[in-house]
């Protein structure tokens, strides 16, 4: 099928794929440190405004709702002076609401954000100070772990742990599971790094440092492998979502491409919004739109959504190697069969009505 063709089949089939989760980035400051993170190195980092929160991304919302999930995330989305007034607008037009978060800024806004945040997800690359220090450069490992346990005993929402595997802890895997859980976590998510130039901050290019900290040799590989053996005969696929069957993570950390050959749905399920008020259709594309005009947004969706489906070429050079979403991929085929399965129900639930 040719470029045309696909993005012509795209553009007629994309209403039929509604978009149930959203990412909202807040901002991009952040005053962790991170080894695999370019956020805090941002000169400039933007912020999004209160007036475009309302005038550009609820409108871009209000048509969707109710979502499944809004996620607010950064940067390190505490800092955000407007974060409870944000939480506060967004959470009526999903049927849940997650938080990203390193939990530095978390003191100044809990009380206010329990009954709006139903999820966290905390990042947590180290249990021990030494760890802790060398992967995001600061030193709350303590009170990270802490905040486990207090989210856990004073409100009803769900908490999840990411760890991102790396030199300085891939052979403390075992140990931050084991402390997590028993911390108050309901689960542990255990991902490999993303070497994408527009990731993370990064402004085209991979640091060495990155590179340094991400890579890890054959040896320390099969020692993972040996940790995540030991982890999935300990806990299930719910305390472990992506790391019980670990063929694949252990692949990638070997340089592999578990997407090659599949589509991933994100950009057909997901999307976006970045503080500097634009659009995207993932957080591993570097493509975006101005939220503000419809049509762009449109326009971008129809062109991302055709690559994806039909340019293997595409696929090869934003999302065979990524492993971020290595659960939302399937054959192109069946996304588009769920496009069509989510326009029936739309469509004859209304007949029946």
């Amino acid at each position: 099928m040719s470029h045309s063709a696909g993005r012509r089949a795209t553009r007629a089939a994309r209403p039929l794929m509604r978009p149930s989760r959203v990412f909202v980035q807040v901002n991009e400051r952040c005053d962790s440190r991170c080894r695999l993170c370019d956020y805090w190195l941002i000169d400039n980092p933007a912020e999004l405004d209160m007036g475009d929160l309302r005038d550009t991304v609820v409108p871009l919302l209000e048509p969707l709702s109710p979502l499944l999930n809004i996620s607010i995330t950064g940067g390190e989305p505490t800092l955000h002076p407007d974060l409870v007034q944000i939480c506060s607008t967004l959470r009526p037009l999903a049927h849940s609401l997650t938080l990203v978060t390193s939990t530095t800024g978390l003191p100044e806004v809990f009380a206010d954000l329990r009954s709006l945040v139903s999820a966290y997800l905390i990042s947590i690359d180290g249990v021990d100070r030494r760890t802790y220090v060398t992967s995001r450069g600061i030193d709350h490992a303590a009170a990270a772990v802490e905040w486990l346990s207090r989210i856990r005993q004073e409100t009803e929402a769900e908490i999840g742990v990411s760890c991102v595997i790396q030199r300085a802890n891939h052979d403390r895997l075992v140990t931050l599971v084991e402390i997590c859980l028993s911390a108050g976590a309901h689960h542990v998510f255990l991902r490999v790094p993303s070497l994408t130039d527009d990731a993370f901050g990064r402004q085209g290019t991979v640091a060495l440092r990155t590179l340094a900290s991400a890579r890890l040799t054959e040896e320390q590989v099969a020692l993972v492998a040996e940790q995540l053996t030991e982890l999935a005969a300990r806990y299930t696929a719910e305390q472990l979502p992506n790391a019980v069957e670990y063929d694949s993570l252990i692949s990638v950390l070997r340089g592999g491409k578990p997407g090659e050959g599949t589509v991933c749905d994100v950009p057909f399920t997901s999307f976006v919004v970045t503080p500097n008020g634009t659009y995207s259709p993932c957080f591993y594309l570097p493509f975006s739109a101005p939220a503000s005009d419809p049509g762009a947004v449109a326009e971008l969706v129809d062109d991302i959504r055709g690559r994806m489906l039909h340019d293997k070429t595409f696929r090869a050079r934003h999302c065979d190697g990524c492993h971020q979403f290595t659960g939302r991929r399937m054959d192109a085929t069946d996304i588009l069969a769920a496009m069509r399965r989510q326009w029936a129900q739309a469509h004859l639930g209304a007949a029946l009505i």
